[in-house]
């Protein structure tokens, strides 16, 4: 099991506080997206339909379909719109819920999502899943992932000052002969608004 102290929290990006101002639409229909630190300005982007927008606060829904991982980026399929620093996500209503797959369950709960840049640096797992109900130090409170999949149900407050995402469904982290991820360590997303089989 992986484990991470406090000073690995220096790394941490910090949200400038400076308005982003006005922004053009994001283009309608679903999308293949790819959510990420702009670590220039400041800010959280989504890129999509060849263009990108800043946000300080995100909610909704999107069908996560994977990772890069030396760049810390969430690729995802949504429909989206901006409302003033607002990004909202609409997961696609075609897309059937993610499969089931066996492994360790976490159970609702407010599960942070972050990159962590240093482990991606050493080929390691390098994605957090850390439940922010659990007390810092419990054992259970933190896994460090190779990836996140599935159907991600989201919030990120505008409150929260760093790059902090957040997953308000369950969680599998599928086991070593998943027959999505034969090797094991991915995340799967799951929301408690759809009906798995």
């Amino acid at each position: 099991m992986a484990t991470q102290t406090r000073d690995t929290e220096s790394e941490a990006q910090f949200q400038n506080p400076a308005p982003i101002g006005p922004q053009s639409p994001i283009p309608a229909g679903v999308h293949d997206m790819i959510i990420s630190w702009d670590m220039k300005e400041g800010w959280m982007s989504v890129r999509a339909a060849g263009d990108r927008w800043w946000f300080k606060e995100l909610i909704g829904t999107a069908v996560v379909t994977g990772n890069d991982n030396p760049v810390g980026r969430i690729l995802i399929s949504a429909k989206g719109a901006i409302n003033d620093e607002q990004l909202q996500l609409w997961r696609p209503s075609s897309a059937p819920p993610h499969p089931m797959v066996y492994g360790d369950r976490r159970d609702i709960t407010y599960n942070r999502l972050c990159y962590f840049r240093a482990m991606a640096k050493r080929d390691q797992p390098c994605w957090r899943l850390r439940d922010n109900h659990m007390d810092w130090d419990h054992p259970d409170a933190l896994r460090m992932l190779k990836g996140y999949v599935g159907d991600w149900q989201i919030e990120w407050p505008n409150q929260d000052p760093v790059a902090h995402l957040f997953h308000q469904g369950f969680v599998i982290v599928c086991y070593a002969g998943c027959f999505m991820h034969p090797e094991g360590g991915y995340g799967h997303l799951y929301d408690p608004d759809l009906i798995y089989g």
